[in-house]
Order: C-alpha cells, then structure tokens, then sequence
C-alpha cells in the first residue's frame, strides 16, 4: 500500500467556531448551468465542504440521485440533480475528486455508491463523521450528533419523502440544506476529540494497524497524532482517516440480484423473513415469479418490492395460487401492488411453474437441503446505509414526467472521471428513467428563493407506496389503535390494538425488499 497523503489543515484543529444561523447564511437553489458553475466555483475554493444527497428508490428500479446538499463555512447550496444531471459530473467531479478538499459527509456509504452510479464520480479525501463518532464510542446518528454538538434537533420527518417532487416544498426544502449546513461544525468538533484520544480508547472493532508509509499528512512527519498516540497502532484520528477511506472506495453493485442468481436471493431471503424454507416444487414457482417480477420491475422502471415484497414472494411460491382470485386472496393485505392488481399474470405464471420439472436443491451430506445463506450476495450499499433510510416514502403528484436523459454508462464516460472498465462495468446496464413529479401549481418556488413562505405541511403517502406498509422498514416500538409504534424506514414492530397485543416483523427499506 502505497502512502495517503492528507492536506495539512486536516490536523490543524482550531477553536471551532459554530456555524452562523440560516437565516444570516447564503442559500442558494441551483437549478440552471450558471448557478451550477458558480456553485463548483466557490465550492473549488474551500479546505472542505459538507456534503449529503437526497436520493429516491421506491418508483425505480436501480434509484435516482434527486438533490446534492454542499456546504462551505459561509454558503449552503442544494442542487437540483434531476434537472442537472447533465451537468454534474463536469462540474462537480474536480471538487469531489481534489485530495486538497476533505469532503465531509455523515454515513457515506450510500452516497458513495450512488454518486459513482448517477454521475461516475467518486471521492477523494473522505472524512466521514458517522465513522468519528463510533471511533469515539459517541451516538452516530446524524441527529443524535447534530443534538449532541449543536445543541439543534433535526426533525427527520421528510427522510423518506419522494425527493422527485418539483417545485420542493419549503418545509423539505429547509430539511435538505439543514443536513449540511452545520456539519463542518461537527467536523471541527469531531477531530479535536479524536486528536485528545488515546490508542487504547479506540473500539477493538475499530482498530487499524499501523503499516510502513501509512497514512500522511502534508508537512508531518508519519501519521497524525493525538498527544496520546504510541507507534505501532494508529491513533483514533488516523483510524478514521483510514476507515473513511475504505469507504470512499466502495463500489456500486446494484441490489436487485438477476435472474441467474435467484438461488442467492432465495437463500438471503429464508434468513431475513425467517419464513423457512420451500420444498423444491415450491422453489421452482419461487424461480420463476423471481424472474417475472425482476423482468416487470424492469421494464416498468419500478423497484421491485413495488411489483410484490419478498415476503409475498415467498407467500405465494408457498401457496402456488392457480387463479387470480387465489392471487388476490393471498395478496389480500396488499390490493394495489402490481401483483394483485395484475393477479391473472401471476397465476398464469404459477401455472407454468407447475409444469415445469421441480428445481432440486444442492443436498447436504445428511440428505438436508443446504439453503444455507450468503451475506455477502447482493449485498448494496443500502444495506449498511443510514438506518434504512433509502426507503424512499412520500407522495407522487398528478403532474407529469420532467425528464434530463442519459445514464451512468454515458456519464462513466466524461474525462473527468477515471472510471476504470472493471468498475464501470458495474455501473447499472440501462439509462434509469428520471421523473420530476409535479406538486399543485400555487406552491411555487418563489419560496425557496425568497425564503419567506411558510413551511409546507409533510407530504400525504399515495397508496402505491402505502401498500407496502411494514415490509417498506423495520423498526420496534409499541403503538394504541393500529400497532406499530416508532422505528427506522417506517417499519412496523410490535404494537397493541384493542383485541390485544401483536407482533410483526417489516423488512429493510423499501430497496433491500425488493432482492
């Protein structure tokens, strides 16, 4: 391994000063090529900036990046990248990809992975504030950090809003720029604790030996230290330096396993529903509506828990409906998913199934089918992203399609971007579908601009995404009338009705329900 250079300003940690409030702070909305440009501009100019993106995957198949947050010591931008998205990689690739800039970002992984998907950009000197606030054993939640430095709380009440919508009401809007706008606060606060701690503090799970040539910084001699650190382990600033690395260079791999490794799905999936396990019959009617609602989701640019959960799958690979109405009598809690609605399509299906020979499973010694799992199989960034949140919820408008074409097979190609082939090969095969969902005409973005309108009221669920209900998330927490009580990705644990107590048991975000 080779020696990781760090710009110097990196270790040389001021009195932090906290941030100036919003209202006194340049906002700006870049939505045309000239405020982009601008935007690179200043953002080109700063020793770091504060980063995060709003991203959307309920109604697409592979995602779609909708809004890039960016922050400096004195301006806060969010750029509108459905309408950009031409734009971005030229623009903002050089500020990204600068070792000189230290790129702040709160549980990078996900962003990562979608930047390097939509726009083929990848970052370079990533200081990741979730990885320092495990590193110090401390609360790692953006909010959770933002209360704890800050002394601000951060309503997460728009985190799975449909971030297509346009004009962005203000109410979202404000909660995009607030994400970033006192992050580098965090930052300046982060890296003094990490610096005034020792090696024998830092977590065992966290600990990064020290090897020849190392991590550097500009004009020091050998790693960073804190004024406790000993030769021979890295001290905790270093171990973050390294950790955020190593999730600076995560790959894109998509999360909707093909066809081909459906047996990789169905194993996944017999551990995370712990549903148990079909009998070969079973397992070829499971194949084979893996591969329709692949095929569909598809084609329909719809991700594919939005054509039929994982749970519903394995529903009906176990029942074998034969009819439509036997479809929609298993599908019964979830009427409007493609599935039910499509029920003639599915027992069609389930009837080929049948006359199809049984799959056999790979036997064990003793005679067991091996449906043992593996983790690592399809294995995305969501699925170690901020909680879950990229099970995008919110409303669809009735307005129409605002689309800025072109792909990431197009945007691994800008010069910008030294995507190797072996990585853009992984970069998803078909130009996703951008939808700019139109909200009612009297809520314009004069508000945003002028930033004088009152916050909009939180966007009503349309029934599409309604209909996923607890598979959408998992989480815990008790409830009165309806179960479900709070949790991460609108998941629904266990609750209490008037008949009595219930459990239930949602999947991850709406994404990982699609594998």
């Amino acid at each position: 391994m080779g020696d990781l250079n760090y710009p110097g300003h990196l270790i040389r940690c001021e009195e932090p000063q906290p941030p100036q409030p919003e209202a006194a702070t340049s906002f700006v909305f870049v939505d045309t090529d000239e405020q982009l440009a601008e935007c690179a501009a200043h953002l080109a100019a700063q020793p770091e900036v504060a980063v995060d993106l709003e991203h959307h995957d309920l109604h697409s198949f592979e995602g779609v990046t909708c809004l890039i947050q960016a922050s400096s010591r004195t301006r806060d931008f969010v750029i509108d990248a459905l309408v950009l998205r031409h734009a971005i990689p030229s623009a903002l690739g050089p500020v990204f990809e600068d070792p000189k800039i230290v790129k702040v970002l709160h549980e990078a992984r996900e962003d990562v992975s979608w930047l390097q998907r939509d726009f083929g950009i990848w970052i370079v000197t990533l200081f990741d504030t979730a990885v320092a606030a495990r590193v110090l054993q401390q609360r790692f939640s953006l909010a959770a950090l933002m209360q704890d430095v800050c002394g601000v709380h951060i309503s997460k009440s728009h985190q799975r809003a449909d971030w297509r919508l346009r004009p962005i009401p203000d109410a979202m809007m404000d909660y995009a720029r607030r994400d970033t706008h006192s992050l580098l606060y965090v930052y300046d606060v982060l890296r003094r604790r990490l610096l005034d701690t020792p090696p024998s503090e830092v977590p065992e799970a966290q600990r990064v030996e020290e090897w020849p040539g190392g991590v550097k910084c500009a004009g020091a001699a050998g790693p960073p230290r804190g004024r406790h650190d000993a030769p021979g382990m890295l001290g905790a600033f270093a171990t973050v330096l390294e950790r955020s690395r190593q999730v600076s260079l995560r790959m894109y791999k998509s999360p909707n396993l093909p066809p081909s490794e459906w047996r990789q799905a169905y194993s996944k999936s017999t551990k995370t529903l712990r549903m148990g396990g079909l009998d070969d019959r079973q397992r070829t009617t499971f194949r084979m509506l893996y591969e329709w609602r692949y095929t569909v989701a598809r084609s329909k640019d719809e991700s594919m828990a939005c054509i039929v959960t994982r749970e519903n799958l394995f529903k009906l690979a176990r029942e074998q409906p034969t009819t439509a109405n036997a479809v929609r009598s298993v599908l019964r809690f979830r009427p409007k998913c493609h599935a039910a609605i499509n029920a003639t399509d599915v027992a069609r299906v389930v009837r080929e199934s049948l006359a199809e020979p049984p799959d056999e499973w790979p036997r064990s010694r003793d005679g067991a089918s091996d449906d043992a799992d593996n983790d690592e199989v399809g294995r995305s960034a969501s699925d170690a992203g901020r909680g879950g949140s990229a099970a995008a919820e919110g409303f669809r408008g009735d307005g129409g399609v605002v689309a800025a074409e072109g792909g990431p097979a197009e945007l691994a190609g800008a010069k910008h971007a030294p995507v190797p082939p072996a990585k853009t090969a992984r970069l998803k095969e078909k130009p996703v579908r951008i939808e700019a969902v139109e909200r009612p005409a009297e809520a314009g973005r004069e508000g945003h601009r002028a930033q004088t309108a009152k916050p909009a009221k939180s966007a009503p669920v349309d029934q599409a995404e309604a209909d996923i209900g607890p598979e959408a998330g998992r989480g815990r927490g008790r409830g009165r009338g309806g179960g479900g009580g709070r949790g991460r990705g609108g998941g629904g644990g266990r609750g209490r009705t008037t008949a009595g107590r219930g459990r239930g048991r949602g999947e991850r975000a709406a994404r990982n329900t699609g594998q």
